[in-house]
């Protein structure tokens, strides 16, 4: 069930294990700016990935037509 949880604006969370320690360190601003970068980088790439595949099946679905027409 673990793998079903999701956290708006952080696709790259990862929850902590239930052996895992408690960390009650706080968070610098360096390192929240850090994971922030992080998954702005991560959503860029996720972009790029689906626009790629799009324009592949683009690609695909204009090749079965020209197909089909001759």
């Amino acid at each position: 069930m673990k793998h079903f949880l999701r956290f708006p604006g952080f696709d790259t969370y990862v929850p902590p294990e239930k052996e895992e320690d408690h960390i009650d360190e706080v968070l610098t601003e360096k390192e929240i700016l850090k994971l922030e970068k992080e998954e702005m980088k991560n959503r860029e790439r996720q972009k790029k990935r689906k626009k790629k595949q799009k324009e592949k099946e683009k690609k695909q679905r204009a090749k079965k037509r020209a197909k089909n027409i001759a």
